[in-house]
Parts: C-alpha cells; sequence; structure tokens
C-alpha cells in the first residue's frame, strides 16, 4: 500500500513483519531487512505459516546488517514456508513492481519457491501472479520477480520457502520497487489492534473532560488535555505534532456486525494554521480459519480524509464544525476499524465534542446485540422437534419424527461446525444408520482422498484388510478417530447381514495428487514405470506451487504433457479391464489432472468445492440407484457461502434432490489444531447475538430445526438474518464464530447442547 504522509511516498506492502512491543499503542513496522531488534518476540500475524516449522531471527547469518530470518525446512513431501496475507496494492495498478530477497540454505536438496502476486476483492476479477523454484546453495543468492499489477487490483503480496528436501534456509534483504523507485517502511497507521486486542474495548470521553478516562490516550506525549480553549464543557484534546510522527490513535471501533453500513465521524476542529491535518480508517480484519496453525491479520483498506469545516470559509483559531463519512466494507473477516490523526505539518490544532456514529446510531448502541426475547424463545420451542439421543446404538425411533423433513432428496449433506466434535461425529452416525436402514441410502460420501477412500470401500463392501488400517491410510487424522471406525465397522456388518443392499464408502476431495498416483502404478505393467515417474516428477513441482499461475507456466505445461502421455499408455492397457475399474482408472486421472488446473484459478476454496461436487455427481451417476449421505464440514455442504460452496453446485444440478443439513453445539470442547498441536481445545462460548445465544434458550439438549420455508414474523426475525455461527473447522483459535445465513444455508440444523473432543483411534498415531 502507498500512503502520502507529509508529502512524502510510503510503501506498506505485504513483506516480513514483526512485532515490536511497545508500552501502549504500537503501530507495527515492516522489518524489510529482518534485522534483529530489542523486544521483538515473534513472527507478525500478518504472515501466515505454510505448513508446521521453525522462524527466527539469526544473528549469525546475514547478508546485510546484524541477521537474517531462519526458516528450518523439515518436511520433504510438501512446501513449507511463509506468505502474506496481502497489503493493498492500490497505488500499483497498471505497474511493474519488482520484488526481491537474497536466500541461502544449508545442504538443501531441493528448491526454494518464490512467487508474488496481485489480487482483488472483487471475486471475478482479474489476477496477476509471477513465480520460480530455485536451487540454493551455501553462497547468498538473490531471487527477483517482476510483478505485473492487475488494473483492479487491491491487494498484493509475496511467499517464500522450501520444498523437496530438509535443510536450514536463511532470508535476508528484502527489496522493493516500483518505476525504479525504492521505498522505505513506516509504521503502519492502525495496527495497534494487532498487537493489543484490548484497544477494541477502550472507549475515550470523546468530550474530552475526563482525564483519567483518557489517560492511554495522553500516553503520546503529543496528545493533552487543554482547558485554556473549548468548543463545549471545560477541556479539549490539543494535538502538538513533531516532526517524526506519522499518525495517532484515536480509538478501535469493532465491526463484526457492521458491514455495509455508513461510518461517520463528527465533532469540532480549531487549528493554529491554515493547513488541515486529516482523519485516517484503517479497516483491519482477521483471518481466523486460514491455514495453517496461526491466526492471520490483514490490513483491507485504508482511507485518508482531510477534516475539512462544513462551511465554505476555513478559519484559524475558530472552532468549526467537521463530518467524515466511509461505507464499511462487507468481509466475513472484517473486525476492526482503527480511527486516528494524521497530522498535514508541527502545527498545533484542537478537537473537541467527537462523536462515532454508523447509520446515525452511536457506536456503543450497536455493539452488544440484546439478548434473546421470551416470545423469540416461545417460536423456536415450537419450531425443534427433540431428539433423545446421540448414540448409534440407542434406540432409533425417536427419529421417525424427522421422516417428513429428511430422507426424500438423493443426496443429503451432513454438515459439521468443526472436525473433531465427538458428538457430531456420534449423531451423524446415527443419522446415517436410520437413512441407510429405514430411507435406503447406499453410499457414504467423505470429505476424503477420493483414491485413498477406495480401500475403505473394499473393507466395507468384501472385508479386505482391516478397519483400522485403512483408516489411518486415508491420511487425515480427522477421520483416524473411534467413531469413524465405529461408522465403517458397523458398514461392513450391515454388508454382511445385507448382501442384496450393500452400502459403499467413497471419498471426493481432491488436494493431492499421490494416492492417485500410486494407485494407477498398481495398473502399469513394469515397463511402462517410466512414463509414470516422469509424472510423478512433474507433480512434486505443480504441488510445489503456492499460489496460481497461468496456464503457460513450464511446471503446469510439463505436468499436463506427462499426464497425457501416461493416459494414452492406459488407454491401450485398461481394455482387459471391467467397466467398475475402467471407471475409477478415469477417477484417478481426473484427480490428478484437478490438482493441477487448482493452481490455474485465483479462487482456490472456490475451485476445490467445484471439484468435490463434480467428484460427488460423477459417483451419483455412476452407481446404479445411488442414494448418498454427505459427511462433509457444514462450509462444503451449504447450500451458499462466501466461496460458492460444493452444496451450491449440487443445488444447481439437482435441485430439491439435493437436501443440506448442518450442525452446531452450545458449548464443551472438541479435536482441533491449537498452538501447532493436535489436542482438546475449549471451545469459545457462545457470543451474545449468534444463532447459538438463540438456540440454548430453548433448553432443550438436542433438537432438529427444520429451515425450509420459514415464514417471516416478528418472534422469528432473527433466523431470517445474518448472524454470528459457529465454524471452526480443523483448527482452534479463539475466535470461533464468523457470520452466515442459516436459511439460505441449510434445509435443516441439528443442534447440540454440548460437545467433546472426538477420540483419537488408540495405537494409532495422530
Amino acid at each position: 500500500m502507498l500512503l502520502f504522509v507529509r508529502g512524502k511516498l510510503y510503501l506498506f506492502l505485504s513483506v516480513p513483519v514483526f512485532f515490536i512491543f511497545f508500552p501502549l499503542f504500537a503501530q507495527i513496522n515492516l522489518n524489510l531487512e529482518f534485522e534483529p531488534q530489542p523486544l521483538q518476540q515473534e513472527l507478525s500475524p500478518f504472515w501466515s505459516l505454510k505448513r508446521k516449522g521453525t522462524y527466527q531471527f539469526d544473528t549469525t547469518v546475514a547478508y546485510s546488517g546484524k541477521g537474517s530470518l531462519l526458516m528450518e525446512i523439515k518436511n520433504q513431501s510438501f512446501p513449507q514456508g511463509l506468505y502474506t496475507e496481502p497489503i493493498l496494492a492500490h497505488s500499483f495498478r497498471n505497474k511493474i513492481v519488482t520484488v526481491s530477497i537474497w536466500v541461502k540454505s544449508a545442504d538443501f536438496t531441493g528448491y526454494v519457491f518464490f512467487t508474488a502476486y496481485s489480487l482483488s476483492n472483487e471475486p471475478k476479477s482479474s489476477s496477476h501472479v509471477v513465480s520460480r523454484d530455485s536451487i540454493v546453495g551455501s553462497e547468498w543468492k538473490k531471487l527477483q520477480l517482476e510483478l505485473p499489477v492487475a488494473a483492479q487490483a487491491d491487494r498484493l503480496g509475496f511467499s517464500i520457502g522450501g520444498w523437496g528436501g530438509n535443510s536450514k534456509i536463511w532470508i535476508d534483504h528484502c527489496q522493493i520497487s516500483c518505476e525504479g523507485k525504492e521505498y522505505k517502511d513506516v509504521p503502519l497507521a492502525g495496527t495497534e489492534i494487532v498487537s493489543d486486542t484490548t484497544l477494541a474495548f477502550y472507549k475515550p470521553d470523546f468530550s474530552f473532560e475526563d482525564d483519567k478516562k483518557n489517560s492511554r490516550l495522553f500516553k503520546k506525549s503529543q496528545l493533552t488535555s487543554d482547558s485554556t480553549t473549548h468548543k463545549q464543557g471545560r477541556k479539549s484534546l490539543k494535538v502538538i505534532p513533531t516532526q517524526s510522527d506519522n499518525s495517532y490513535l484515536l480509538c478501535v471501533v469493532p465491526l463484526d456486525t457492521l458491514g455495509g453500513k455508513l461510518l461517520s465521524i463528527k465533532g469540532f476542529v480549531k487549528k493554529a494554521s491554515i493547513s488541515s491535518p486529516s482523519l485516517y480508517i484503517t479497516f483491519v480484519s482477521k483471518f481466523t480459519k486460514k491455514p495453517y496453525y496461526r491466526d492471520s491479520w490483514d490490513i483491507y483498506d485504508y482511507k485518508q480524509i482531510p477534516i475539512q469545516p462544513l462551511t465554505s470559509t476555513d478559519i484559524q483559531n475558530e472552532w468549526q464544525a467537521f463530518s467524515a463519512e466511509v461505507s464499511i466494507p462487507e468481509n466475513d473477516f472484517l473486525r476492526y476499524a482503527s480511527i486516528g490523526l494524521v497530522p498535514s505539518d508541527t502545527s498545533a490544532f484542537w478537537l473537541d465534542e467527537i462523536r462515532i456514529l454508523v447509520d446515525g446510531q452511536g457506536v456503543s448502541e450497536l455493539i452488544q446485540p440484546p439478548p434473546p426475547t421470551l416470545a423469540e424463545t416461545a417460536w423456536l420451542k415450537k419450531a425443534i422437534i427433540p431428539l433423545k439421543s446421540t448414540s448409534p446404538s440407542e434406540p432409533l425411533t425417536d427419529l421417525l419424527s424427522l421422516s417428513e423433513k429428511i430422507g426424500k432428496a438423493k443426496i443429503i449433506g451432513l454438515g459439521e461446525n468443526t472436525h473433531g466434535s465427538h458428538e457430531t461425529f456420534q449423531m451423524k452416525h446415527r443419522l446415517i444408520r436410520w437413512l441407510v436402514e429405514q430411507k435406503g441410502y447406499n453410499v457414504i460420501a467423505f470429505e476424503a482422498d477420493m483414491a485413498a477412500s477406495e480401500a475403505v470401500n473394499e473393507y466395507v463392501l468384501n472385508g479386505k484388510s482391516d478397519a483400522q488400517k485403512v483408516l489411518k491410510a486415508l491420511g487425515f487424522w480427522t477421520w483416524n478417530v473411534e467413531e469413524i471406525l465405529a461408522l465403517i465397522t458397523w458398514m461392513r456388518q450391515y454388508n454382511v447381514a445385507h448382501p442384496k443392499q450393500m452400502v459403499q464408502f467413497k471419498g471426493f476431495d481432491m488436494q493431492s495428487p499421490w494416492k492417485a498416483l500410486a494407485s494407477l502404478k498398481e495398473y502399469l505393467p513394469a515397463k511402462d514405470t517410466l512414463t509414470w515417474h516422469s509424472l510423478k516428477k512433474r507433480m512434486e513441482r505443480v504441488v510445489a506451487i503456492r499460489r496460481f499461475v497461468p496456464a503457460t507456466d513450464t511446471s503446469i505445461v510439463a505436468a499436463l504433457q506427462a499426464l497425457r502421455e501416461v493416459k494414452t499408455t492406459f488407454l491401450i492397457r485398461v481394455a482387459k479391464h471391467s467397466l467398475s475399474q475402467k471407471a475409477v482408472i478415469e477417477q484417478y486421472f481426473r484427480q490428478i489432472e484437478q490438482v493441477i488446473e487448482l493452481r490455474l484459478v485465483g479462487e482456490a476454496n472456490r475451485f476445490r468445492d467445484a471439484c468435490m461436487a463434480e467428484n460427488l455427481y460423477r459417483t451419483f451417476t455412476s452407481i446404479p440407484d445411488a442414494r448418498i449421505l454427505v459427511w462433509a464440514h457444514n462450509n462444503h455442504v451449504a447450500k451458499l457461502g462466501m466461496d460458492t460452496p460444493m452444496g451450491y453446485w449440487l443445488k444447481s444440478q439437482l435441485g430439491d434432490s439435493y437436501q443440506s443439513i448442518g450442525f452446531t453445539f452450545d458449548q464443551g470442547t472438541f479435536r482441533g489444531i491449537y498452538k501447532d498441536s493436535l489436542q482438546a481445545a475449549t471451545a469459545q462460548t457462545s457470543v451474545a447475538g449468534s444463532f447459538e445465544s438463540y438456540f440454548k434458550t430453548a433448553q432443550v439438549p438436542l433438537f432438529y430445526l427444520p429451515l425450509q420455508k420459514v415464514p417471516l414474523v416478528k418472534e422469528n426475525q432473527w433466523l431470517h438474518q445474518r448472524l454470528l455461527f459457529r465454524d471452526v473447522g480443523a483448527e482452534s483459535f479463539n475466535d470461533d464464530f464468523t457470520r452466515h445465513s442459516l436459511l439460505t444455508e441449510f434445509d435443516g440444523l441439528l443442534f447440540l447442547q454440548q460437545s467433546t473432543p472426538s477420540r483419537a483411534v488408540k495405537n494409532s498415531s495422530k
């Protein structure tokens, strides 16, 4: 992001950032030189980690200055490193940005990847990316990229790391230039909330009468209380800028419920000179669902608005009213607006009677939603269908009350708001038993690797191998738990008892090519494996690509060519195989192709969901009389959502033959990645104004809420709104809730009062 501050041009770009902990109101500085400094503690949340690893300053190794950043690469199969959450790039549009960095390694046999990209907040806008892989040795090597920034670009960033070996990689001396000019960094206005989230709860006295309440504000010596001049009351705020000051934070406004509204800052200003200071508004996003292992933050937008009097004349040393307005962006991850002052010079100015409004209302009136009313709770109690137990071993008779609500669609999506809740998994198993036994469903499809799931299918159909072994081979800790083991064990028992009504197990995820590649090799004669090895080598390069690339990228071209060569060989060899075997082989090829295509699109989440829908629909059409129960996260089975979920594509193809059921719970614990390790995590308390805060008022521990064709009345207006909803996934954060619209996403919802962690299969590694 480029900003003009006091006539000077500064660059705020997504580059390595580290916390510098100042006593109060600490802005984050961009440490382009990776210089260790006093009080620096850890990697900034403006960076996300790709896989777990060690990242630290190293004062013993440096290209320039006193140190560098050391990354210890420990995973040979997957790329590991850092990538930015992109910072604003409006000033770079239609220009060439040069990004360079110096890198060295210790006995590294793999590749260092370096990628720069620009992208837009608008999903369908064009994006640009440049990338390169390099072999880096023990001598410092300069990596440089020339990035053409898209005309619609809002964000800019880059990623760097390693893959294909174990080693230490040092990075140092990052330089960024545009049109031949190198830019220096300054503290980034409005980022104080990132290093001190308590600022969201600090509300100054904007009448400036209460010095004690404003004590934190006055920690900046340039901000003082002045009793000699005021618009109203007895005091005002006096600002005496110094030459080195760029900005002063006034307050932070939580924006979780305020997207799309108008933010207004009104008050009175008095100036010692004719020049006008400015207000800045920095919109800050917090991505608590981003992979891997940590929260990440983003400067979503930055506005700087001159404080201009409302009258046509601008008078020195006179109090004049001013007003500034800006629209709050609509973004599910938007958390805060930091509001502050940018001086125009070193002339003093005063402020008094500041008011911060959203759509004309005081912010304090909007932050805390009211509790559910008795009438709203009464409506909910009439609408729900209470259920007796989550245990699959309990009698299923209470589920008969759902017969008119569930079981008519050909595909039913069964969601979950975390991948690690024992009670949720049990309830899904219980529903599956009932729907298989009473409604004739014959396929259980999992959010699991498509190729790896074939071994589970062989087990449940033919008893091949061992339940624990095939479950572990799915390769994802979320499913290697006792609850899923119990499910596939029951499926095997059911198939033995019902040989003419067997239930199949299918996967539909496509994020990795490795199991599909390994499975293809089993079909090839030994003399044809050379072609297979060529494809495998090229896929290693493709998997290392961290961001979307153009179709002309050499790694993509080579992988697609190798895929065509291997497929041609297979077309000659598969004539002897059965139709079902041919279908499985085609499925493996399509999975590898999808992994490649994933690197060609700028909307990875959306593309993944589209691919999963495609794979599910292929399963639906390839199995005679298929009736499928889908096991996946709420965000995938939903009919609508921020990233165009899998359920959207299924609903578009199948209409009412697709049904989506969401799951949530009020309180408790669950299993997930927390602070870099897999453990039991405590769920965040259901926040005020969330859907869960309404559901728990029914005081029913387990119930189903139908969501189809719910007429709007005053008592259920909350259900028709876009409110906070528990949304965790595989990782645990202190912020479990994001905004959802239940009536558009699901046809029904199962609510559980309590959750405990799913239970890892004994004698099985995590």
